[in-house]
């Protein structure tokens, strides 16, 4: 499909960084969200500037501030998710998306309770966004299907998130929460089984066990091509054959194809589920 209008431009230019994004590719994805930002003419600080002009704006900004943060420059990923959340035209679901990106990136400068404090905040927001469909608000005809999966999927990572920081701030029952989900969700959000079982690995102590779990993570996340997720337990798995030397049972470079019943459709795992793509 060809896009004729800036809008539309800008659009393909988006969903093209969100799904380089979620693959791992932060160069390509900052080329296309570069190229977004150019085709969106919106001064979100203009009284005049339409509401819907404002809410795809800070759609993008709350895009490159997790790019930004994920490629080390976390002072400026902090910079946008402030702007977004301060900002008082924000909706609602653009704000659960920058209260993600401020936690991301008080955690990277080693602030867990801030961290924890905004990925909680995301859980309310998110929480408040599913129960719209929940409750029939919205959820008629004319929804679109995408909405509802957004919201639960952001919903499921905010809360993994929060868990996570639980976890590291103290919280006894978080880890089994995570473990919890993990095993919930695989059915039907593979990737946010995935990272709950990551979140888990993280805590194990070094050692075989924590090598079996991170090498059965390493393989579901190829199996669902989640690039991202493979990029962070890859490198948990290289620190660990180093430190820790013995027989490795599989090779966690071999590919596998797709189980059947195990995946969902790739556009929508790579889209809904991957970054902010409009509320």
């Amino acid at each position: 499909m060809r896009a004729c209008t800036d809008d539309e431009l800008c659009q393909a230019y988006e969903q093209a960084g969100v799904v380089y994004m979620g693959l791992g590719r932060w160069e390509e994805a900052q080329v296309n969200f570069e190229a977004a930002d150019a085709a969106l003419q919106a001064n979100v600080n203009d009284p005049n500037c339409g509401i819907d002009l404002v809410h795809r704006k800070h759609t993008l900004m709350t895009n490159i501030g997790h790019l930004m943060v994920k490629r080390g420059n976390v002072s400026w990923g902090l910079l946008f998710g402030r702007e977004v959340v301060s900002h008082p035209r924000v909706s609602e679901y653009n704000k659960g998306w920058a209260y993600l990106v401020i936690g991301e990136a008080e955690l990277e400068l080693g602030n867990l309770s801030g961290s924890y404090e905004s990925y909680n905040a995301a859980v309310q927001v998110f929480k408040a966004e599913q129960a719209r469909f929940d409750n029939g608000f919205d959820s008629n005809e004319h929804t679109p299907r995408r909405q509802q999966i957004q919201a639960e999927g952001n919903y499921r990572r905010a809360k993994i998130h929060a868990l996570k920081l639980a976890a590291l701030l103290g919280d006894g029952t978080a880890l089994q929460n995570l473990r919890e989900l993990e095993t919930d969700l695989w059915s039907f959000d593979p990737e946010a089984s995935v990272m709950a079982g990551l979140f888990v690995a993280e805590q194990m102590s070094k050692g075989p066990h924590r090598k079996r779990k991170l090498l059965e993570l390493n393989k579901r996340a190829k199996r669902n091509q989640l690039g991202e997720v493979l990029q962070r337990i890859s490198a948990l798995l290289c620190l660990l054959f180093f430190f820790y030397a013995a027989p490795v049972y599989e090779d966690i470079n071999d590919f596998q194809e797709p189980i059947a019943g195990e995946t969902v459709g790739l556009w929508e795992r790579l889209v809904f589920r991957r970054g902010n793509t409009g509320g």
